[in-house]
């Protein structure tokens, strides 16, 4: 589990979300066969500037700050750690610590108009998408100056120079994210994992950093296991790091983001390799980690028929937009990506189905008599808490309305409007729930606001600049939050340059 928890925010009022959510582009050669093709959008998926509502950086929004009811009761779950500073979680909140949250946001609005300033001068000369966490690739070259490139964006987010500063790390000619640096992950000398390379892959391609992209990618060619997926977890043993030899398999969702990328990246370069390469992950997916009965993905290559987690699934594997592209680009397997697709967008409706917040647990299990998934009843893989809205499941809002926004997709629309609903209603975002909608923990964590930010931004929610004021305050996290709020912020860029 990610261990860069932050203390949570106190409730903060105002903003604006007045943003249109169209889509991406459909490449014509490549049309969605049968009734996906009425849901694919025709609009262009080039970043866009990010806009600025809700930024605190009026009187008010610091007297707000300041005379907000921190809701803090110090606790935390057996499975998040001790509710400590070292571990990023704040026990009290004092009035000077208000003051000085609220000169921090001051300086954060003063810092983020200088770099507006400096855009506009620019505006000419490059791409205009800084305000989304962009950074041009010339500005990352060595030996470049970073200090007169602000760490955080408009809405509070870290952005691509500081984010590499922070995790992008050198290896063998290759490039990799190191997603352990308080060593909290299990074992200590883990350094990185699937997911982290498939972010890494993401989050480059949609810089259009081609040289990032491949660096990462002669990373991933490293770590592939006999089938062609991506070992789950590494270690560094002296200075080598290796695949942990006590899990030599896969997981599903890495290697979804790594297919994911690869084919962005064969249409923003124009290059078929991208693609082959996508393509074989997309064949070894199916060989490996699908289940035949339920139709949907497995947790990885080790959830074989007869083993006790084969029926099981990860709501936040449940990535539509993925399983789109899959369906329209790996045409050896387009009916069998359709009926997976189909089979994950029926597994998200019977989510709601059975709770009205919207919210989705950690894990589910087919239930063959019902012919439905379920929450699992208890710890079945990591915590306690997989049958909870945890630390899998808070990426739900940012998947899945990215699907919408992409799609239009009317299946998925009551889903989303449900979480829309249940977190419009929460003072504070706390990092955990049960699926009736009551807080786990009293500590916040950037894993779990980003995703709602997307989700408010998408579904065009009054709340969207109340949520930008607590990403604001709550400053930089760790690798797991970090990344997500600037995989978020690139992928809805595109909505702020687009008129409501």
């Amino acid at each position: 589990m990610p261990s860069d928890a932050v203390d949570a925010t106190p409730p903060l009022k105002g903003g604006s979300g007045e943003h249109m959510a169209p889509g991406v582009s459909e490449d014509p050669t490549h049309q969605s066969p049968r009734r996906h093709r009425r849901w694919m959008a025709a609009e262009s998926s080039t970043p866009g500037e990010l806009s600025q509502d809700g930024v605190i950086g009026d009187a008010g929004a610091a007297n707000r700050l300041r005379g907000g009811d921190a809701k803090l009761a110090g606790t935390s779950s057996d499975a998040a750690g001790p509710c400590d500073e070292e571990n990023g979680f704040i026990q009290h909140v004092s009035s000077e610590d208000l003051d000085d949250a609220a000169a921090a946001a001051a300086d954060i609005v003063e810092a983020t108009a200088a770099a507006a300033a400096a855009a506009a001068v620019a505006a000419a000369a490059v791409a205009p998408t800084e305000a989304s966490g962009y950074v041009p690739p010339e500005l990352l070259r060595h030996g470049s100056d970073l200090s007169r490139i602000p760490s955080q964006t408009a809405e509070g987010c870290i952005n691509y120079a500081r984010w590499r500063e922070k995790y992008v790390k050198e290896y063998q000619g290759g490039l990799y994210i190191a997603y352990n640096g308080k060593h909290h992950e299990k074992p200590p000398s883990a350094v990185t994992v699937s997911e982290a390379t498939g972010y890494g892959l993401l989050v480059s391609v949609l810089q259009r950093n081609r040289a990032d992209f491949d660096g990462f990618l002669r990373f991933w060619r490293l770590f592939l296991t006999e089938h062609g997926l991506m070992y789950w977890q590494l270690l560094n043993h002296d200075g080598v790091i290796k695949p942990n030899r006590g899990s030599l398999n896969s997981a599903t969702d890495g290697d979804m983001d790594i297919a994911f990328a690869l084919f962005l990246a064969a249409d923003a370069w124009d290059e078929p390799a991208y693609e082959a390469e996508a393509q074989a992950v997309c064949k070894s997916l199916l060989a490996r980690c699908h289940n035949s009965q339920t139709q949907l993905l497995t947790l990885g290559d080790w959830c074989v028929p007869g083993h006790p987690l084969h029926d099981a699934a990860r709501p936040s594997d449940f990535l539509l937009s993925h399983l789109t592209m899959f369906l329209r680009r790996d045409f050896a397997h387009a009916e069998t990506w359709e009926a997976t697709l189909e089979a994950t967008v029926r597994a998200v409706q019977a989510q709601l189905d059975q709770h009205s917040t919207g919210l989705m647990a950690d894990f589910v299990m087919y239930n063959h008599d019902l012919k439905r998934f379920e929450p699992v009843k208890g710890k079945v893989l990591e915590r306690a808490h997989d049958p909870d809205y945890f630390f899998n499941s808070c990426r739900i809002p940012w998947r899945l309305s990215i699907y919408y926004m992409e799609t239009r997709d009317p299946r998925v629309e009551p889903t989303l409007r449900a979480l829309t609903a249940f977190f419009e209603g929460q003072d504070v975002l706390y990092a955990g729930y049960t699926l009736a909608g009551k807080s786990l923990v009293r500590y916040s964590h950037l894993g779990f606001t980003a995703p709602v930010h997307c989700l408010f931004k998408v579904m065009k929610s009054s709340h969207v600049g109340r949520v930008t004021d607590m990403m604001t305050a709550m400053g930089e996290g760790t690798y797991f939050g970090d990344t997500i709020q600037l995989l978020c912020a690139l992928q809805t860029a595109s909505l702020d340059a687009r008129p409501s």
